[in-house]
């Protein structure tokens, strides 16, 4: 036999107690041993690369054992059954606030360069803009209630989602409660009148450079940047997600590698869904009037994945530990 190679070998990874380090992090959360495997020898090799592809095969792992797909199958769905009902207090809350006539003609003027969105949207967009003005005096008990049934239906999807948080972050599950499906239907009303007020925003941001002179160059300039606000709204919305959706708060920082992560998949999977439907010739043969359906289908599916893939990635990033298993250092019960 020869003799042993100078200096340390990698390490031994048949036996996971003697794991040490990514490896052992990796282990931990239950993944293969070929994985485990994978990520002690890169770790050994390069440690500065180790620590962040131990992150990502943890966060990977604890995806597939949280049945991760069917975590965000169920935002998909739940997304799908809060449409109709956001549409309607959606439409209510235009008629309260502004002139719906008024908001209409703003949210096309910013879909004209969407028009496959706008024609999806125009039935609706329609019959809003023939809606009167009401008010909080004029809209009465049945409206005052409908209003209501329809945010109660709306904010399902919040709902369920915080439920989903956690999950993914590893969080003992809590009882549903009166509180928070109030919590749920207040942010859902937030995040409409946020709509509302956005569509007024960037709706009067061309009238403003045309009221002071300036250039319609500039204005086109601010326009292309619609892409990269919404890119960083989307960040700011996940990271608020698991900032304050779960217990305990403010555990996830304002920046953070999950968010980014998420917002990264949402950006690239939307920017991919457009390009496939607009280059395939058999999609919309195959699937007729049903494709719109299926393709808002697709597209909730990739943000229910996105964020069930922040929350998971951001919890093993910060440490918060697989909750099935016992700690050496913590005494168990009993």
């Amino acid at each position: 036999m020869g003799s042993p190679p100078d200096g340390p070998g990698p390490p031994a990874l048949t036996g996971r107690a003697d794991l040490t380090g990514p490896a052992e992090r990796v282990a931990e959360e239950g993944a293969a041993v070929w994985l485990v495997d994978v990520v002690g020898r890169i770790d050994h090799r390069a440690p500065l690369v180790g620590g962040p592809v131990a992150v990502c095969a943890a966060a990977y792992t604890r995806f597939v054992r949280h049945r991760g797909s069917a975590l965000a199958g169920g935002l998909a769905y739940f997304g799908l059954l809060s449409l109709v009902p956001s549409l309607v207090s959606l439409g209510v809350l235009v008629a309260l606030l502004v002139d719906p006539a008024r908001f209409v003609a703003d949210l096309r003027a910013l879909l004209v360069d969407r028009p496959d969105i706008e024609a999806a949207l125009d039935s609706m967009l329609d019959e809003l803009a023939g809606t009167s003005d009401v008010s909080l005096a004029t809209i009465g008990m049945t409206g005052l209630l409908s209003l209501a049934i329809s945010l109660y239906a709306a904010s399902r999807f919040v709902y369920v989602g915080r439920q989903v948080l956690d999950v993914a972050l590893e969080l003992e599950p809590t009882a549903p409660s009166m509180l928070s499906r109030l919590v749920a239907i207040g942010i859902t009303l937030l995040a409409q009148i946020a709509i509302v007020v956005g569509v007024l925003v960037l709706a009067l941001v061309p009238r403003v450079f045309q009221a002071l002179g300036l250039p319609a160059d500039l204005s086109l300039s601010v326009r292309l940047l619609t892409g990269p606000i919404a890119a960083a709204l989307v960040y700011v919305l996940l990271t608020a997600a698991m900032r304050f959706g779960v217990q305990p708060r403010r555990v996830v920082g304002w920046w953070n590698v999950g968010a980014l992560a998420g917002t990264v998949l949402i950006v690239g999977g939307t920017i991919g869904l457009q390009r496939y439907l607009a280059w395939s010739v058999t999609y919309s043969q195959v699937l007729a009037v049903l494709g719109g359906v299926v393709a808002l289908v697709i597209w909730l599916y990739v943000v229910g994945v996105a964020i069930v893939g922040a929350a998971e990635l951001e919890g093993v990033r910060i440490g918060i530990r697989r909750r099935d298993v016992p700690r050496p250092d913590v005494p168990t019960p009993g």
